[in-house]
């Protein structure tokens, strides 16, 4: 029991959830309509606007302390804002709640509140080193994307310093990566170097006498980029 509760991380806890409907308009009809209705939203503005409007009710010392202590603990879409803060100021939340007199945030209304109970994640092991093909291709993207040819001497230079803890590959082994990738089609291979492959790219090609494209073989690609 007690390796188990190592391995889980324990969240939310000291936690109420209040589910908000938008006030005005109409509802929307489907599950996806629903989920559309609020991609746009900001939890955190949302968290202000409750915040602010509770704290206006001067009247109501309790209530104004206890949302002075709250803090801002996620937000899930559609429309569950998480709040946390001292069992005392959840307490009063709760009270001003029962009461009917806890506030919404501008432009909303609180549909429920409620305790969140339990939220565990379970921590999911990583292995002590990444694949050299995956590590491969990422420095391969990164070199690409910064405008830098991908060839065996940048690529090995990369590797050592974007995976400082992985047993760097010599450059037999890495020659004999890049060409299992290129079999597999994970990446090719011009006279600028190596290139992820993607759907949209594909291998690389040339143009015939005809102006038709022609697709390279790995060969072909591996003797042009040689200059032979």
């Amino acid at each position: 029991m007690g390796t188990k509760s190592a391995q889980c991380l324990s969240l939310l806890e000291d936690c109420l959830a209040l589910q908000l409907h938008r006030a005005g308009g109409p509802p929307p009809r489907t599950h996806h309509e629903t989920q559309q209705y609020w991609i746009y939203d900001s939890g955190y503005l949302i968290y202000q606007g409750f915040v602010e409007a509770n704290l206006k009710c001067c009247w109501d010392v309790g209530l104004v302390s206890a949302v002075r202590g709250l803090q801002f603990r996620g937000y899930i879409s559609p429309g569950i804002l998480l709040i946390g803060g001292s069992p005392p100021a959840l307490h009063l939340l709760r009270a001003a709640w029962a009461r009917r007199v806890l506030k919404p945030p501008p432009n909303y209304q609180i549909a429920l509140l409620g305790d969140v109970e339990d939220c565990t994640v379970s921590k999911v092991r990583q292995t002590s080193f990444t694949p050299l093909p995956d590590a491969v291709c990422w420095v391969i993207l990164q070199l690409s994307a910064a405008g830098q040819n991908a060839v065996l001497d940048s690529i090995q230079s990369s590797l050592s310093s974007t995976f400082p803890d992985m047993a760097q590959p010599s450059r037999h082994i890495l020659y004999d990566t890049l060409a299992d990738l290129m079999t597999e089609s994970k990446i090719y291979q011009t006279a600028q170097g190596y290139f992820v492959s993607s759907q949209e790219n594909g291998r690389p090609s040339q143009t015939d006498n005809s102006g038709r494209q022609v697709l390279l073989t790995h060969a072909e690609a591996a003797a042009l980029a040689s200059g032979e």
